[in-house]
Parts: structure tokens; sequence; C-alpha cells
């Protein structure tokens, strides 16, 4: 309570206690004339007693005028201190290796910034959601919320000083109707972007990769990663789509899943072109074939991790092997 509000509130109570009293004397002095008690009246007002008869509540506006007056100093010394602790780290308390909790409560008795070390904490709720702030020496985080508390935005500051401040990269979330899995997130930065899209299960579906063109002014996809999966959340596709070349590459990746125990098959390709091909005939036994132009291929087994031999084809036709000990 600050000195002003102590005589205030003293004030009042010299209020009441003149009015008690009054009352008692009103009493007592019922017999006397009305000139007796124009005059006492006149004593009372000048002596700056409360008399009753005489009272047209005017004072009462100005104490609460008063009162407002004090309630927005007080809340500009609460934002005075926040602005000085976001300008000046403060140091260890004596001197002393651990660190220090340190609040700040604002005129309302409620949390406008907490400090603890190196780092400063501030929750905000001017527009109605909350906003939290992180400050770790020139490092600032904002983290921001939707109605529903789900994290909506997220920006990474670099501030050296006021003049030099600036968003580092930047995290925008959506979501589809009342999830609290994200359908979407966009990290972007000054020379890139990155786009993840989500299914219903917080898996990743599609990825997009964007560079900023310093000619064009904008952020050009340069590859497009596309997944996709099975009942159990298992992947079952993976392709990448590579628009950084002047004729874009696709890769696709397919997965086959025949036992728990067991890796599942495999299939690679370029532009549709089967590449690569790996079958299982056991949870240690497989074959890899690889697939080259002019329709040639090696087929390599494996048992228990060992290569055993290579078998080469002209398409469908077998030409040699080669066994390994």
């Amino acid at each position: 309570m600050t000195v002003k509000s102590f005589w205030v509130l003293v004030l009042i109570s010299l209020l009441f206690t003149a009015c008690s009293r009054k009352n008692k004397n009103e009493t007592q002095e019922v017999s006397q004339n009305n000139t007796e008690a124009q005059s006492t009246e006149d004593l009372l007002e000048s002596a700056d007693f409360y008399v009753p008869a005489l009272d047209n509540g005017d004072w009462v506006e100005g104490l609460l005028s008063y009162l407002e007056e004090e309630r927005i100093a007080d809340e500009l010394e609460s934002l005075s201190e926040l602005e000085q602790v976001m300008k000046f780290s403060h140091s260890y308390e004596n001197g002393q290796n651990e660190p220090v909790e340190i609040r700040l409560l604002d005129s309302l008795n409620k949390l406008k910034i907490l400090e603890y070390g190196n780092e400063i904490f501030i929750p905000d709720f001017s527009d109605g959601k909350l906003v939290f702030i992180n400050k770790c020496k020139s490092r600032v985080t904002r983290f921001f919320y939707d109605e529903r508390y789900r994290l909506i935005k997220k920006e990474h500051w670099d501030i050296p000083d006021a003049e030099n401040a600036k968003i580092t990269l930047q995290e925008d979330y959506t979501y589809d109707f009342e999830n609290v899995k994200p359908s979407s997130k966009t990290i972007t930065t000054e020379e890139s972007k990155a786009k993840t899209v989500y299914n219903q299960d917080g898996l990743p579906v599609v990825l997009e990769m964007n560079n900023y063109s310093t000619q064009s002014k904008r952020y050009l996809l340069i590859n497009k990663t596309v997944f996709e999966y099975d009942s159990e959340k298992r992947i079952t596709r993976q392709e990448v789509t590579d628009y950084s070349v002047s004729n874009p590459v696709t890769k696709t990746e397919l997965y086959f899943y025949k036992d728990e125990e067991q890796s599942p098959d495999y299939e690679y390709y370029e532009n549709g072109t089967l590449k690569i091909k790996t079958v299982y005939s056991s949870k240690n036994a497989y074959n890899t074939q690889i697939f080259f132009d002019d329709d040639f291929s090696v087929i390599t087994y494996y048992e228990e991790g060992k290569k055993i031999k290579d078998a080469y084809y002209n398409g469908e036709t077998f030409v040699r092997e080669k066994l390994y000990e």
C-alpha cells in the first residue's frame, strides 16, 4: 500500500468517527432553538467537522477519482519496472552461482514477469489470448495460443539491441476443427520455408521445402515429399520430387510388410522406373536386385548377414553367377 493510500483510509475513518459523535450531540441538544442550532452548524462547518445536513456527496466523487489516480500510478510504476527488467539482465543475487527467482506482479496481483537466472518469462493476455514470452540474453521467443490454448505461432527473435531486433525463425500451426494435434506446421526463415501437413494421427503426409529467391522476391518450391501409411501406422510409400533441377526427378520408395519380426520387402523407383528391389525369404535371408540400363541386372543373395552369391541377368535370361565363401 502506498503512503497516499494510507492517508486516504485515515481520512475516511476520521469522517465516520465525526459523524458518530455528531449524532450523539444532536440528541443531547434537541431543546435548543433554531438560531443556536444554525450557529453550531456554521461553527462545525468552519472547523471542517462532518455535518450530515450539509453533506451533498461531492466528496465521494472526488475520493473515487483520487483512488483511480492511485491505481493508474501503481500500474505505471509496474510497467516501468517491467521495462527495466527487459532492458537489463540481472545478475545472481549476492553474487551466488545459484539462480534466484524474482516475480513482478501488476496492480491486480497477477503475474507480470518472472525472472530466473538469465531467463525471463512474461505471460500476456492483453488481446484476450495468451502470448507467452521467454527471454534469455539476446534471444527472445514468443509463443502465441488460440482460445483453446493450442500453439498457433512461435517467433524466434534475435535482439542484440533495440535498433537491430529481428525475427530469425517463425513457426505457424493450423488445426482442423477441435483437434489438439496440428494439421500443418510451417517453419519460415529469411532463406527458406518448410511446410509439413499431418494426418489425423499426427503423422506427416506432405513435406514441401522452399528456398527464397532474391530475383523473384518470393519462396520457390525445391522439393516435395509425400508419405503413405498402412492401418498400423507403418510407412508404405515415400515419394520425393526434386524441383531444383531443370528436369524434375521423382524418387519413390515402397515398403511391403509380411511379418512383424521380418523386415519389409522394398522397391525403389526413379521417375517410375524400378532401380532396386529387395525380397526377404526369412528373417536373416534376403536378396537384392539392382537394375541397370540396357535391361541388365544383378541379384545378390544374403544369409545371416553374409553375401552368398551374385547372379547376373540380361532381361529374364540368366548370364552367370559368382559365389562367395
